[in-house]
C-alpha cells in the first residue's frame, strides 16, 4: 500500500476543486443518496465547513488489486476505510477547530442500518463524518494535482479497478 499526505490552501481548494452542483449530480446517481446521513441531500450549506479555516490536509492510500480476488479486495477496502477513518477522527480530536472527512460514506452503522431512511436522527453524531465528495470536492482532480495519481476505473466485467485510492481529509 502506498500512502500520500499533502495539504492545500483552502482558497486553492475552493477555486480549483469545489463544484458542488456538478459533484452533487454524481451523488444523485449513487445508491446512498438520501439514505445515509453522510450523503446528500443536506438541509445545510456545506460551505459553512470552510468558514474560518485555511487549509485541507489530505491522506490518500493507494492499493493494488490485480493479484487479489473480489473477496480479498472487499476485505482490504473495508479495512482501509475503517483504519483511515479512525486515524482522521483521532487527528481531528487532537487538532482544535478542525473537521474530518471520511474515506467514503459513513460505515459506522453499516450501509443498511443507518437511521436516515426511518427519518430518525443519526445515532453516532460524535463519529459520523462526510466524504469530501458530499461537500462538493472533486477528489479526482485533487489527488491528480497533489499526488499525480490518475484514478483508474473498473473495465469490462471486472467489479474492481486495478488499483483503489481512498482519501480522507482534515480541514483546519
Amino acid at each position: 500500500m502506498k500512502k500520500y499526505i499533502g495539504t492545500i490552501p483552502l482558497t486553492q481548494l475552493i477555486n480549483n476543486h469545489f463544484d458542488f452542483e456538478r459533484i452533487n449530480g454524481y451523488c444523485k446517481k449513487c445508491p446512498n443518496y438520501g439514505k445515509l446521513w453522510s450523503c446528500p441531500p443536506f438541509d445545510f450549506d456545506v460551505t459553512v465547513a470552510f468558514q474560518g479555516r485555511t487549509e485541507l490536509k489530505i491522506n490518500a492510500w493507494l492499493f493494488e488489486t490485480e493479484n487479489l480476488n473480489d473477496k480479498q479486495i472487499e476485505e482490504l477496502n473495508l479495512a482501509t476505510i475503517y483504519e483511515m477513518n479512525y486515524l482522521v477522527l483521532e487527528e481531528e480530536a487532537n487538532t482544535p477547530g478542525s473537521f474530518a472527512f471520511y474515506a467514503e460514506s459513513c460505515v459506522i452503522c453499516g450501509k443498511d442500518s443507518c437511521s436516515r431512511p426511518s427519518n430518525m436522527p443519526c445515532r453516532h453524531l460524535d463519529k459520523m463524518r462526510y466524504p469530501l465528495e458530499a461537500f462538493g470536492i472533486d477528489v479526482i482532480s485533487l489527488v491528480k494535482e497533489l499526488f499525480h495519481i490518475d484514478l483508474i476505473w473498473a473495465e469490462g466485467n471486472n467489479k474492481y479497478p486495478k488499483q483503489i485510492v481512498r482519501v480522507t481529509g482534515l480541514i483546519k
